[in-house]
Protein backbone atom coordinates (compact mmCIF):
# COMPACT_ATOMS: atom_id res chain seq x y z
CA UNK A 1 0.00 0.00 0.00
CA UNK A 2 2.48 2.29 1.14
CA UNK A 3 4.26 1.57 -2.53
CA UNK A 4 1.88 2.56 -4.60
CA UNK A 5 1.26 5.55 -2.80
CA UNK A 6 4.95 6.40 -2.99
CA UNK A 7 4.47 5.79 -7.25
CA UNK A 8 1.41 7.95 -7.10
CA UNK A 9 2.75 11.04 -5.14
CA UNK A 10 6.34 10.73 -6.84
CA UNK A 11 3.91 11.05 -10.53
CA UNK A 12 2.15 13.96 -8.79
CA UNK A 13 5.00 16.27 -6.75
CA UNK A 14 5.77 18.35 -9.41
CA UNK A 15 1.98 19.49 -10.05
CA UNK A 16 1.12 20.05 -5.98
CA UNK A 17 1.91 23.43 -4.54
CA UNK A 18 4.83 24.13 -1.92
CA UNK A 19 2.11 24.33 1.03
CA UNK A 20 0.20 21.04 0.21
CA UNK A 21 4.04 18.96 -0.23
CA UNK A 22 4.38 19.83 3.02
CA UNK A 23 1.39 18.59 4.60
CA UNK A 24 2.11 15.55 2.68
CA UNK A 25 5.58 14.83 3.75
CA UNK A 26 4.30 15.81 7.63
CA UNK A 27 1.04 13.09 7.01
CA UNK A 28 3.83 10.54 5.58
CA UNK A 29 5.90 10.64 8.24
CA UNK A 30 3.18 10.84 11.36
CA UNK A 31 1.20 7.93 9.79
CA UNK A 32 3.12 5.17 10.51
CA UNK A 33 3.05 6.41 14.55
CA UNK A 34 -0.29 6.69 14.06
CA UNK A 35 -1.00 3.27 12.56
CA UNK A 36 0.94 1.54 15.46
CA UNK A 37 -1.69 0.21 18.01
CA UNK A 38 -3.60 -0.99 14.51
CA UNK A 39 -0.50 -2.98 13.75
CA UNK A 40 0.24 -4.24 17.49
CA UNK A 41 -3.40 -5.32 17.57
CA UNK A 42 -2.98 -7.04 14.57
CA UNK A 43 0.07 -8.81 15.16
CA UNK A 44 -0.27 -9.28 18.72
CA UNK A 45 -1.76 -13.12 17.58
CA UNK A 46 0.84 -13.83 15.42
CA UNK A 47 3.06 -13.36 18.68
CA UNK A 48 1.39 -15.57 20.57
CA UNK A 49 1.03 -18.09 18.22
CA UNK A 50 5.00 -17.86 17.83
CA UNK A 51 5.43 -18.44 21.94
CA UNK A 52 2.80 -22.11 21.01
CA UNK A 53 5.21 -23.03 18.62
CA UNK A 54 8.37 -22.57 20.45
CA UNK A 55 6.48 -24.11 23.14
CA UNK A 56 5.95 -27.62 21.63
CA UNK A 57 8.93 -27.10 19.16
CA UNK A 58 11.23 -29.70 21.70
CA UNK A 59 8.07 -32.04 22.13
CA UNK A 60 7.64 -32.40 18.29
CA UNK A 61 11.43 -33.42 17.46
CA UNK A 62 10.79 -35.76 20.51
CA UNK A 63 7.55 -37.32 18.85
CA UNK A 64 9.40 -37.56 15.71
CA UNK A 65 12.73 -39.37 17.06
CA UNK A 66 9.75 -41.68 18.45
CA UNK A 67 8.08 -42.13 15.26
CA UNK A 68 11.09 -43.02 13.27
CA UNK A 69 12.57 -45.19 16.09
CA UNK A 70 8.98 -47.32 15.94
CA UNK A 71 9.13 -47.34 11.91
CA UNK A 72 12.97 -48.60 12.14
CA UNK A 73 11.48 -51.65 14.42
CA UNK A 74 8.96 -52.33 12.60
CA UNK A 75 11.15 -52.38 9.27
CA UNK A 76 13.51 -54.84 10.91
CA UNK A 77 10.09 -56.78 12.35
CA UNK A 78 8.85 -57.53 8.87
CA UNK A 79 12.13 -58.23 7.36
CA UNK A 80 12.94 -60.85 9.77
CA UNK A 81 9.24 -62.36 9.89
CA UNK A 82 10.13 -62.07 6.07
CA UNK A 83 13.26 -64.07 6.43
CA UNK A 84 11.91 -66.74 8.89
CA UNK A 85 8.77 -67.03 6.35
CA UNK A 86 11.05 -68.22 3.13
CA UNK A 87 12.65 -70.87 5.55
CA UNK A 88 9.51 -72.64 7.17
CA UNK A 89 8.12 -72.84 3.50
Amino acid sequence: MALIAGVLTSIAWDGIAEPRKRRLILAGLMLPFLLWPVYHLRNRNVGSEQTCHARLLPHSSMLRRRVEQERLFILRTIRRRGRLYKRVR
